[in-house]
């Protein structure tokens, strides 16, 4: 059985994940958008 503080860990590595993949498609679209906007 997981222990709570285990289970409380791995929310944290999902979560920062998910912001992480969040932050890098923000970054990925504005660069696009800058890209084709000087074309």
């Amino acid at each position: 059985m997981l222990e709570a503080s285990d289970v409380c860990m791995e929310a944290d590595v999902a979560t920062s994940l998910f912001e992480f993949q969040a932050v890098k498609t923000v970054h990925d679209l504005t660069t696009f958008a800058k890209v084709g906007g000087t074309r």
